[in-house]
C-alpha cells in the first residue's frame, strides 16, 4: 500500500499512473485529496440479484435444512415471482453507488437479464443447477443450456454450476459438462448438517432431501472430491460459505485439487443469519488459502452493505488487517474472476473503478463502526 500517493484517471475512467509522489507535488488542477484509503471497485464474489425482495422473508437462525425448506415454499408459492423486480434494480444501484464493480451473481432465471444490460456494475452470471430427482435431470440441464444461451445472446458473462455436492442427483452431476478456463461456484460445507450428510450419509438435511425423492442416493464424498478435482485442472472454483470447513478438509482438498484455482468465498453476515456461526477464518489463513468476499441474497442478509460484511469479519477476528480484507475484496476476486487485467488493482490503461475507504483507524489500520466505502469514479 501507497501512502500520500497520486493516482492519475482519464476522462474515461482510465488508469493513467499511480506514484507516490503525493507531499512533494504542486497543486494541480483538478487534484482532489482525500483522507482514508483510496482503492479499486470492488468485487463482489457471491449474490443472488432475483432474490432481493425476499429481504426478511425467512426467519433468521432456523438453520440449513429449514432454510432451504422455507425458500423452496416461497419459490413454488410464487411469492418470488409476484414480487417483481424492482428490488433487484434498487440493490444493483444500491451496490454500484458503494463501490462494487464486479458481482458474481448466482441466478436460476433470466430475469436479470435487463438489468445486467444496463448496468454499469460488471456481472458473471452462475446458472445454478440443482435437483435430486434422476427423472428431472434431463428437463433442469436443458433448462439450464436455454438459459445460457439467453445470457449469451445479451453479451453477458455467464456458465452452469451446480448448487452444491449434495442438491444434485448423480444423474445431473454426470450432464455437467467441465469447460476449460473457465469459472465455477458451489455451496460448500455451510453447516453441520450438510457436512454430516456428505460425510456420513444421514442427519436433518438428508432426511429432507429424501422427502423430496424416495429414488435419491446421495454421491460417494471421495467421488465429488473427483469431481472438483477435474475442474480445478484447468478451471478456477469458487467455493462459498465454508462455515465447517476444518482442518482435515482443508487438506482433502488441497492434498486432490490445484489449490492455486480453488477460492473460498465468506459470507460472514449470511452465515450468522442461517447458523449463526462462522468459519475458521484463521484455519483458511494459515493454510494459504485464496479467499474472497460475498454477501450472498437479502434473503439471508439484513444488510445490502458491503462494508458489513468485513467489519464482521473484524469484529471475530481481531487480528485481521484492513489491507488484507481489502486485498481479498479486490485482487483476490479479480484473479477469481479471470480479470486481473481489468479489475482489482491499478494497473494502467485499466477501468477497475475508484473507492474511498473512510473513517478508518489508520494508526492500527483498522475498520471503525464509521467506516464506509464511497465511489469516487
Amino acid at each position: 500500500m501507497l501512502q500520500n500517493a497520486i493516482l492519475e484517471v482519464g476522462d474515461d475512467g482510465r488508469i493513467v499512473s499511480l506514484t507516490s509522489d503525493a507531499l512533494n507535488t504542486r497543486e494541480v488542477n483538478s487534484l482532489q485529496m482525500h483522507s482514508g484509503i483510496i482503492l479499486p471497485g470492488l468485487i463482489n464474489m457471491h449474490q443472488h440479484l432475483e432474490l432481493a425482495a425476499l429481504q426478511g422473508a425467512i426467519p433468521q437462525g432456523i438453520g440449513l435444512p429449514g432454510f432451504i425448506k422455507e425458500m423452496a415454499d416461497l419459490r413454488s408459492s410464487g411469492t418470488l415471482h409476484d414480487a417483481g423486480l424492482e428490488k433487484s434494480r434498487a440493490l444493483d444501484a444500491i451496490m454500484y453507488g458503494q463501490g462494487i464493480q464486479a458481482v458474481l451473481d448466482i441466478s436460476n432465471t433470466v430475469d436479470t437479464i435487463e438489468i445486467k444490460k444496463t448496468s454499469q456494475i460488471y456481472y458473471h452470471t452462475m446458472l445454478e443447477i440443482f435437483g435430486v430427482r434422476p427423472v428431472d435431470a434431463s428437463t433442469i440441464w436443458s433448462s439450464a443450456q436455454q438459459m445460457l444461451t439467453c445470457f449469451s445472446q445479451s453479451g453477458l458473462a455467464a456458465g452452469i454450476s451446480p448448487h452444491s455436492l449434495y442438491a444434485l442427483s448423480q444423474l445431473l452431476f454426470n450432464k455437467l459438462q467441465l469447460k476449460p478456463e473457465a469459472l465455477y461456484s458451489i455451496h460448500f460445507m455451510e453447516s453441520m448438517h450438510e457436512k454430516e450428510w456428505l460425510q456420513e450419509g444421514s442427519g436433518e438435511l438428508g432426511t429432507l432431501l429424501q422427502e423430496k425423492s424416495k429414488m435419491f442416493s446421495q454421491p460417494k464424498f471421495h467421488d465429488l472430491i473427483s469431481w472438483l478435482r477435474d475442474i480445478t485442472k484447468a478451471s478456477r472454483l469458487v467455493m462459498v460459505h465454508n462455515t465447517c470447513v476444518d482442518r482435515e478438509i482443508v487438506e482433502l482438498l488441497f492434498n486432490n485439487l490445484n489449490r492455486q484455482e480453488v477460492y473460498f468465498c465468506l459470507c460472514p453476515q449470511s452465515n450468522m443469519y442461517i447458523e449463526n456461526t462462522l468459519p475458521d477464518i484463521e484455519l483458511l489463513r494459515k493454510s494459504g488459502a485464496n479467499i474472497v468476499i460475498g454477501t450472498d441474497s437479502l434473503a439471508s442478509n439484513s444488510s445490502t452493505y458491503f462494508i458489513d460484511e468485513l467489519k464482521l469479519l473484524q469484529r471475530f477476528n481481531s487480528n485481521l488487517s484492513v489491507v488484507e480484507i481489502l486485498t481479498w475484496s479486490t485482487s483476490n476476486a479479480a484473479r477469481a474472476l479471470g480479470l486481473s487485467h481489468l479489475l482489482g488493482s491499478f494497473v494502467p490503461n485499466s477501468k477497475p473503478g475508484v473507492v474511498l475507504l473512510e473513517n478508518i483507524n489508520l494508526a492500527e489500520m483498522k475498520l471503525t463502526n464509521e467506516s464506509r466505502f464511497r465511489r469516487l469514479l
